[in-house]
């Protein structure tokens, strides 16, 4: 995805960005995400998930005729909603600080909804905290590629008696600046 403004203010709406997250790493109807997404109206759902398969961020899957209507499947494009190296690069601060709150914002917002839910079963997947590293670039792309081999098998649904959790990672480090 490129990352004008036009691009970064279609993932980075809150609606949007909530669309992505409930249809990563499986398939849903639109149906679905609006249930899913209740407190949203229906229509909302409806017309940011057509700008996002416009923008060929989602998919459709499969279509089937329900009720005289047709039913789209979706899914998420794989990297389409996500910036590369050198596109993160070449944002600006104003599109960092924009993307940064979004991503608060969200984490925020789905902590929010999880802690209103009370739900003493999902208790033991919880959790949240800050780990301090000590690496160099090449250390960095060692531990990342590590992850992502370690995560791969979690990613997509298998046994019915698997939960969805999110893993939200940030890296800040500290300036390579003396003065600082």
């Amino acid at each position: 995805m490129s990352v004008r403004a036009s691009a970064l203010e279609l993932v980075l709406h809150p609606v949007r960005l909530r669309i992505l997250q409930a249809v990563a790493g499986r398939t849903m109807t639109t149906a679905e995400l609006a249930e899913l997404l209740a407190d949203v109206a229906a229509a909302t759902v409806y017309r940011h998930v057509n700008a996002l398969l416009e923008a060929g961020v989602l998919k459709v899957v499969s279509e089937r005729r329900v009720r005289g209507a047709v039913e789209r499947t979706l899914a998420l494009v794989d990297d389409a909603a996500q910036a590369g190296p050198d596109e993160v690069r070449n944002m600006s601060e104003d599109q960092h600080r924009q993307a940064f709150a979004v991503f608060l914002a969200h984490q925020a917002a789905e902590f929010d909804r999880f802690i209103a839910l009370r739900d003493e079963g999902s208790m033991p997947l919880f959790g949240y905290g800050q780990t301090i590293l000590h690496v160099t670039e090449d250390d960095l792309r060692h531990i990342q590629d590590q992850l992502r081999a370690i995560l791969e098998p979690y990613l997509r649904p298998r046994e019915n008696d698997r939960r969805r959790v999110s893993l939200a990672t940030l890296l800040i480090p500290e300036s390579s600046s003396k003065e600082d």
